[in-house]
């Protein structure tokens, strides 16, 4: 009996999905921080400019 197996070979597609790299993911991540920087910002403007203190 043959025990050999055919390899096929993998295909692009199927290789691009072995090395997928999020693309977009870090600047994702610094609009979020800038946008809680911004958030964090104004809270702090209304809470201790405006009102005077907590």
């Amino acid at each position: 009996m043959d025990t050999e197996v055919e390899q096929t070979p993998i295909s692009e597609s199927a290789e691009e999905k072995e090395h997928f790299e999020p693309k977009g993911a870090f600047t994702f991540v610094l609009i979020v921080l800038v946008a809680y920087a911004l958030y964090y910002a104004f809270v702090y403007y209304q809470v201790f400019i405006e009102r005077g203190g907590a």
